[in-house]
């Protein structure tokens, strides 16, 4: 399959989730990254410009909030998505409220 020319950062710190994400996203021609934490994560966006950002909200270390925080600072074009098992209204709104295009629980 021809690549998109999309590239997409994904983030997670559960390896399964990240190698899901990746496998589906890769399966429709997507250019993805991925990354097990946000530090690593911010070192990617601070190198490379991304379409998207997927990211996990809770992970240890730097939280998804950080980054999307970050992201939106040094690229505010790419769009973020805020993926979370730990779903919670103001945290959804928090989260659009810094930027996020969608907030997926």
């Amino acid at each position: 399959m021809e690549k998109s020319g999309k590239k997409i950062l994904v983030v997670d710190d559960e390896e399964m989730t990240l190698g899901n994400l990746e496998h589906i996203l890769v399966k429709e021609g997507y250019d993805v990254v991925t990354a097990g934490e946000g530090k690593t994560a911010l070192s990617l966006i601070e190198s490379t410009d991304f379409s998207l950002l997927i990211t996990d909200f809770k992970m240890k270390g730097m939280d998804g909030m950080a980054l999307l925080k970050a992201s939106k600072e040094r690229h505010p074009l790419t769009e973020v998505i805020m993926i979370t098992g730990y779903a919670t209204v103001d945290l959804a709104v928090q989260a659009m409220k810094e930027g996020a295009y969608s907030y997926i629980a």
